[in-house]
């Protein structure tokens, strides 16, 4: 089996080089000795007319910009589409070790190399539940573009088997547009998207659905007992 772990970075950050230091000193010692495992820093530039590859850095010809992570995305399943040699591809964020999902990652991330797709755990959100939380981040949203009943992995980390990111790479292309314009774009929701539009096996969604919703469910009682805790102690 062969692997290419790909860690999404921005330029702009202040923090950017900083993380890639970390991440390749300590969380990438044992990625980076596998020999079975390509790791590559994502990026997007502008200037760039093609994908451009230089060491473990990949640039990639978009905007550097959060409401464009969608264009990212595809350009980077694009590019390793064509590439090849490897059975799964690891998408995952610099910021992902500082965030509250990192208590939940595998000992190995190759664990979760299995399947189509597959993540941390996949979400089951709404637009109605959705609607605040594009407006914090000031992005575009127009909830009638947004899919109803789409389960998917968040971006922080997900993986996907070859003939995953192959459909991705075929068909990503007329959401694209809708992504980026009305749904800020936010590449983790084209991703499930797509493939339970076009890839993913009856029993495959089936999995993801039912596993998306027992998260939901198991959040939203966790919410509740919060509250009446809370009710309790005034």
């Amino acid at each position: 089996m062969r692997f290419i772990l790909c860690v999404y970075s921005c330029q702009r950050e202040p923090y950017a080089r900083l993380r890639k230091e970390l991440l390749a000193q300590d969380w990438f010692q044992s990625p980076l000795k596998d020999p079975s495992i390509e790791v590559f820093f994502v990026y997007a530039d502008p200037h760039c007319r093609e994908p451009t590859l230089s060491g473990m850095d990949l640039f990639l010809p978009c905007e550097d910009a959060y409401a464009q992570l969608a264009s990212k995305t595809l350009r980077m399943l694009e590019f390793f589409s064509r590439r090849g040699g490897f059975d799964y591809l690891i998408k995952m964020d610099d910021s992902i070790l500082a965030s509250p999902l990192s208590g939940k990652l595998p000992s190995s991330i190759v664990e979760l190399c299995h399947g189509s797709y597959c993540g941390i755990r996949p979400l089951f959100t709404l637009p109605i539940t959705s609607t605040r939380w594009f407006q914090e981040r000031q992005l575009p949203f127009r909830k009638q573009s947004y899919p109803w009943f789409c389960p998917f992995y968040a971006g922080k980390l997900y993986t996907l088997s070859w003939g995953a990111v192959a459909a991705i790479a075929q068909y990503g292309r007329s959401y694209e547009e809708t992504f980026n314009t009305d749904l800020g774009g936010i590449e983790d929701v084209l991703v499930g998207r797509v493939l339970l539009q076009h890839y993913l096996s009856p029993r495959e969604k089936f999995q993801i659905y039912a596993s998306a919703l027992r998260s939901e469910l198991r959040v939203a009682f966790q919410q509740m007992l919060s509250i009446g805790r809370n009710t309790k102690t005034r």
